[in-house]
């Protein structure tokens, strides 16, 4: 793929869009990035032209996607979260946040609470961000359904299907 191009899909200096731009995609489910919806294309530029940690998760399988201020979330996962499952990134609390996912995922209503704790490693816990809902009634036409975290401690992300 062109440079330019993949500077439109992955655009900026961040350490986070150089390792997108020389990804190899075609290893993964998601593909090359010149195939990928419109919507997941404006979901990563979001991601990376932000300063707040956020990430996406991505299609059935949850691949994990994010930008630079979330690795520091990530911690010792990073690099190797980028493009794995959501599962597989997270297993030491997918038996707390898979269900939780999978909820927001299917109904509409968030599964979690404001009072709920913030993601992020305390200690050797790692909790749950704040608010997460579905955000897919404008996405209709594509057959993704849409889950969103809405920042509300230390980063935002959303979930895709």
């Amino acid at each position: 793929m062109e440079i330019g191009k993949l500077e439109s899909i992955f655009p900026g200096t961040s350490e986070m869009a150089h390792r997108m731009r020389s990804f190899d995609w075609s290893q993964t489910v998601l593909g090359l990035p010149e195939t990928w919806p419109l919507n997941l294309k404006t979901c990563v530029r979001i991601i990376l032209t932000s300063r707040q940690p956020m990430f996406i998760w991505w299609g059935e399988q949850l691949i994990h996607l994010y930008n630079d201020s979330y690795t520091a979330i990530l911690g010792a996962k990073h690099p190797a979260a980028l493009a794995k499952p959501a599962p597989v990134v997270w297993s030491e609390v997918w038996d707390v946040a898979g269900p939780r996912a999978e909820f927001a995922m299917h109904r509409d209503e968030a599964p979690l609470r404001k009072s709920d704790s913030c993601l992020g490693q305390h200690s050797s816990r790692i909790s749950w961000p704040g608010d997460v809902g579905r955000g897919d009634r404008q996405e209709r036409t594509t057959p993704l359904r849409v889950g969103l975290v809405r920042r509300t401690c230390v980063g935002a992300g959303a979930l895709y299907r």
